[in-house]
């Protein structure tokens, strides 16, 4: 499937996509007026066959770009793409409003389940909730069963894919933290494998 990453983050205090992802020299969708032709000049591939699209963070922070953005923005990606992931700013405005409100799932990222969940602004939307925890913590938590996924902390994991750029999921696919990624995307995907091995059915019940 091909999938695109669209950063709408770039304006909050995290690290921007194509720093993560050693894209050098980022590029920036900054025209608040869409066209096929600006998206596709702005599109950069990953060698992991990831697409990004990163928004100039002026587009967001000012809202200077108008509803035909996000509504033409979504349009075109959906028309060339399977899967499009949005990473949105933690601040509110009118853009992440409109984002959310023409996705079809929503993931509530935070760093405990006791966190209130966002439920004033999601409204046809599917929601998954991803918590943050430590690898103690998630052996022994009930909300594994209770559609929560939850992500163990894996320092090396997580410095390994700083260090080089490779997304974790593709370079440590066996890793706790991959293998949580990799369940919620068959999730979202609709795609369910069993195996049950020949003379060993409990062995497939693993």
């Amino acid at each position: 499937k091909s999938v695109i990453f669209v950063d709408l983050s770039t304006g909050g205090n995290g690290t921007p996509a194509y720093s993560m992802l050693k894209l050098f020299p980022p590029k920036l969708l900054s025209h608040p007026v869409v066209t096929d032709e600006r998206i596709k000049e702005q599109i950069q591939i990953h060698s992991s066959q990831l697409f990004l699209l990163t928004v100039d963070p002026a587009l967001i922070n000012e809202e200077t770009a108008t509803g035909e953005f996000t509504t033409n923005l979504f349009k075109y990606l959906r028309e060339g793409f399977d899967y499009i992931i949005v990473d949105t700013t933690p601040q509110s405005n009118h853009i992440t409003y409109e984002t959310i409100n023409i996705s079809d799932i929503v993931i509530f990222m935070s760093t405990s389940a006791e966190h209130e969940q966002p439920v004033g602004i999601l409204g046809h939307q599917d929601f998954r909730h991803v918590i943050n925890m430590d690898d103690q913590r998630v052996e022994r938590s009930p909300l594994q069963n209770h559609g929560h996924y939850l992500l163990p902390r894996d320092s090396l994991t997580l410095d390994t894919f700083r260090r080089g750029g490779i997304p974790f999921c593709i370079q440590s696919p066996h890793r706790p933290i991959s293998r949580a990624i990799a369940r919620l995307a068959r999730d979202i995907g609709k795609k369910q494998l069993g195996l049950v091995l020949t003379g060993g059915a409990a062995l497939g019940l693993t």
